[in-house]
């Protein structure tokens, strides 16, 4: 038998003042607990109950340590509690890495409604366009712009998708000409985003801001979605923080 189940034989031993009390509160035979009992003064080498056909007490030392079992056993019932507790209402922090735009244009109420709803949770929002590694960097989940994700052990659910917009000002479509199909792009000067690609998970273009540059296969309207990738939160304070690197970057409005 486990030490910790032969300590709550002998304090419910104690309670009742009878063995075959302490076995009929507990469920078991007589003989089990008086076993348990046996095998823990055995352990400890001390007599812990005096015992006669009629009547049982303590010993000094017995009673010493009853005291301490009792304050052992509170202490396991409070700690099974906290983690039940823990179990079935969420506490904790949550460490979010998301682009910077789509977290500004997306995020704010959504995230505050979430701690509305949990106020035992804290949110820490780190803003920033790099692909983080969620599990190197402590990451409990990221949000991602891109049209498909690397195979991973990560669970990924697809939130909404987004558009990216190929735009020029008035004064540049006067002096240049209106592209009428993408491949016209190769003739012009452009300014690209030079996270999109690896974001998308291909490699990252040449930035062209004011120079022409041949541009890889680029749609005027083309559609990515914004998915997160997510991993068990581990336990903090209730807050919420934010870190951000800012980046021009612009991502079309969801729904």
């Amino acid at each position: 038998m486990d030490r910790l189940s032969a300590m709550e034989m002998f304090v419910r031993v104690v309670q009742d003042r009878s063995f075959s009390a302490a076995a009929r509160h507990l469920g078991v035979s007589k003989s089990v607990v008086s076993k348990a009992v046996s095998e823990l003064e055995d352990r400890l080498g001390a007599q812990l109950i005096n015992r006669t056909t009629r009547q049982m007490s303590l010993t000094e030392v017995g009673q010493a340590y009853h005291q301490r079992c009792v304050v052992i056993l509170e202490q396991v019932a409070e700690t099974e509690e906290l983690v039940t507790a823990q179990a079935h209402a969420p506490r904790g922090m949550v460490r979010i890495a998301a682009p910077v735009t789509f977290s500004v244009a997306h995020l704010g109420e959504p995230v505050s409604a979430f701690l509305g709803a949990f106020p035992d949770v804290s949110v820490e929002l780190s803003l920033n366009d790099r692909v983080v590694d969620i599990v190197e960097e402590g990451f409990d989940l990221a949000i991602r712009i891109s049209r498909r994700l690397k195979d991973s052990n990560l669970i990924a659910v697809r939130l909404c998708s987004s558009r990216s917009i190929a735009t020029a000002s008035p004064d540049y479509l006067q002096k240049y000409g209106v592209p009428t199909h993408p491949r016209e792009l190769l003739g012009h000067s452009c300014l690209r985003y030079s996270n999109m690609r690896s974001a998308q998970g291909g490699a990252s273009p040449t930035k062209t801001a004011g120079s022409r540059s041949r541009l890889p296969s680029l749609a005027a309207s083309s559609p990515t979605t914004a998915k997160c990738c997510a991993r068990p939160p581990s336990p903090a304070r209730a807050s919420l923080t934010a870190r951000a690197s800012w980046w021009p970057t612009t991502f079309g409005r969801c729904g």
